[in-house]
């Protein structure tokens, strides 16, 4: 459990520092996008609409911004107390869909498991190569749906 730890929190600690930069540069008015750089075709264009340029850019980089906080961020947070009580989520079933990634190397991998209600659960594992039909226990942690594989059932 703790490569998917590291792999979870390493993504969050990245997202944050980029939130701090970005509230950086809303706070001290930073130019991403400066006339005085542009191409010389360019430069009278980007005089002119070189202000709304760079509102389009911190509009788009924060959209960005709270969308990775909200599907990444939170849920790593409301996660917290089950780490620290090590209550994770336990599923077993049948993989229903998963990624076409290199077989041999141990990576993240996105599947969806069927259980035996016939419930499909959507989780993120490290493993090596995982093929439709096999049947898996998987422990997970409930909020961001990253976990791994406990058990492979032949």
């Amino acid at each position: 459990m703790e490569i998917i730890l590291l792999c979870l929190y390493g993504k969050v600690t990245v997202i944050v520092i980029f939130l701090i930069i970005y509230l950086y540069w809303i706070w001290k008015k930073v130019r991403l996008i400066k006339w005085e750089q542009a191409p010389g075709d360019t430069r009278d264009w980007i005089r002119n609409h070189e202000k709304n340029i760079n509102k389009i850019i911190k509009i788009i980089s924060g959209i960005g911004l709270i969308f990775m906080v909200y599907c990444i961020v939170i849920p790593a947070i409301l996660d917290i107390p089950t780490l620290v009580k090590q209550e994770y989520t336990v599923t077993e079933g049948i993989v229903e869909s998963w990624n076409y990634s290199d077989e041999e190397r141990l990576e993240e991998r996105s599947i969806s498991i069927k259980d035996d209600t016939g419930q499909e659960k959507s989780v993120i594992v490290y493993s090596t190569g995982i093929h439709q039909g096999e049947h898996l226990v998987v422990e997970y942690l409930p909020h961001s749906k990253y976990g791994i594989v406990k058990e492979r059932i032949r």
